[in-house]
């Protein structure tokens, strides 16, 4: 879904959140946690409304799954030898990397997915998220400020369980990098997302590998 000025998506009601679209996971979770994601995707369009008045454009993409991927044993530092922040193409030579969030996107945000074609680049991460009985939600703003008419913020949201991400929580602060991988539903792999500092994503990760994140 595009989100922005120029998207012709008329107010507040085209905003309203669609529980049927909500990941399987949360449509099955306690009343907590389909209130913390309701929530979270309520907080995520002031956050657009936000960058809109700031004379950002916009996108939004919900991902209708999100699972945290941890390493598979490969040449990892081969493998983060990658200087775009954009990865439709991996560079002659090299692979995208298989670990970070994973993010499986219903095919009608393919419209916001255009939002990505360059000139756009990752100059800036923000991330947003809280912890609520073991699920994390996350929502990613990809910041492009090169030469364009306008700022850009993609932001993109999701969920997933805490318990999950210790794997990916070693590797991304060993290397202090992270990745945000899109793709659809059938699996097709859409676009690769390179951030460079890991505590965006992760400030304590001894959070997630001991406690839990939503533990005090």
């Amino acid at each position: 879904m595009r989100i922005g000025p120029d998207s012709g998506i008329p107010g507040e009601q085209s905003r309203k959140h669609n529980t049927n679209s909500d990941p399987t996971h949360i449509a099955a979770a306690s009343d907590a946690v389909r209130d913390g994601w309701k929530a979270t995707i309520k907080d995520t369009y002031r956050m657009i409304d936000d960058r809109e008045t700031d004379g950002h454009h916009t996108a939004l993409v919900i991902a209708a799954e999100t699972a945290p991927r941890g390493s598979d044993g490969g040449d990892i530092d081969n493998i983060i030898d990658i200087s775009e922040s954009v990865i439709i193409t991996p560079p002659e030579g090299s692979s995208v990397p298989t670990w970070g969030l994973r993010y499986t996107v219903p095919r009608n945000a393919q419209e916001a997915l255009g939002f990505i074609e360059p000139p756009f680049t990752v100059n800036e991460t923000l991330v947003y998220q809280r912890a609520v009985e073991g699920t994390v939600f996350i929502v990613t703003e990809c910041i492009c400020t090169e030469e364009i008419s306008a700022p850009q913020s993609l932001f993109i949201a999701g969920a997933y369980p805490s318990g999950h991400a210790k794997s990916l929580v070693r590797v991304a602060t060993n290397h202090d990098r992270m990745f945000s991988h899109l793709s659809y539903l059938d699996g097709t792999h859409i676009v690769t997302l390179s951030h460079d500092d890991s505590t965006t994503f992760f400030p304590n990760p001894e959070r997630f590998l001991d406690a839990g994140l939503d533990k005090k």
